[in-house]
């Protein structure tokens, strides 16, 4: 299966990100994207539709969470850190502003859920902290296939998939990249039909004072809980998912969990 941004009649967005030395091998160990999927995530990559939903913490398939572990989750608390534990390894240590770029971050998440999300409800407002979009470190976005070469990747510090668009965020001043990569980036934020850019000078990132540079983001980035019914965590367990599908907006099952089909509840016959 290609993956194509630019393809007419299927066009998706494959982006390899975390500690990954080899992207090409990565694209090339991935599974078939099932033809109702409308994306597949996983710890080392993501694959996205123009239509499809954003990826969140709570987007299943990139913390692999198993129910062992799952059972030392004793709060939501526990959950947050965990997930924001998870990025964080998957970020190099020498990466200083990457890093710090994600810490940034996640303060600004904090920040918003103590103004924005809802407060009425059975969920706690910081359960909500579940709604924020997935941060990708180091990603590499394939582009259109060349003929005349291999698979090709315009390399970002962070990307998100957010609102509809393909956040590429690169902080400035941190090296000198080589004209090959100039070139990729720049292929990318001209051609990909979602694609927004967002240069960050260094010092943005590196002064706290300054607080997360919201202000070089796309209007809707701040609105982590706009069209999201339920907080839901990444873990879904079957029956808690059983329970939440009822109560959640049908239109946004597919960010949470494939669809299931719906119980057999004709009466049992008795012999």
């Amino acid at each position: 299966m290609s993956y194509d941004f630019l393809g007419e009649s299927e066009p998706r967005t494959l982006i390899v990100y975390g500690l990954v030395t080899n992207p090409a091998t990565v694209s090339g160990d991935m599974p078939p994207m099932p033809p109702d999927a409308s994306f597949m995530l996983s710890n080392r990559f993501a694959v996205v539709l123009p239509s499809s939903p954003p990826l969140r913490l709570s987007s299943p398939g990139w913390i692999d969470i198993s129910p062992v572990q799952a059972v030392d989750i004793q709060s939501s608390e526990d959950l947050n850190t965990m997930c924001r534990d998870r990025i964080m390894n998957r970020t190099s240590p020498f990466s200083k502003p990457v890093r710090s770029f994600l810490e940034c971050y996640f303060r600004f998440i904090d920040s918003v859920l103590a103004t924005d999300a809802p407060k009425e409800g059975l969920a706690a407002y910081r359960d909500w902290v579940f709604s924020a979009w997935l941060p990708m470190p180091h990603a590499q976005v394939l582009l259109p296939p060349d003929a005349d070469d291999g698979p090709k990747f315009a390399e970002a510090d962070v990307v998100f998939w957010a609102a509809g668009r393909l956040v590429v965020v690169m902080i400035e001043g941190t090296s000198m990249p080589l004209p090959s990569t100039r070139q990729r980036l720049a292929f990318l934020a001209e051609r990909h039909p979602q694609a927004a850019l967002v240069l960050i000078p260094q010092e943005r990132i590196e002064n706290s004072d300054l607080g997360f540079p919201i202000d070089l983001f796309p209007e809707k980035f701040s609105r982590i809980c706009e069209n999201v019914a339920l907080p839901y965590g990444p873990y879904h367990p079957p029956v808690l998912m059983d329970k939440l599908d009822k109560q959640a907006d049908a239109a946004l099952a597919p960010i949470f969990a494939p669809p299931r089909p719906a119980p057999d509840r004709r009466p049992k016959e008795i012999i």
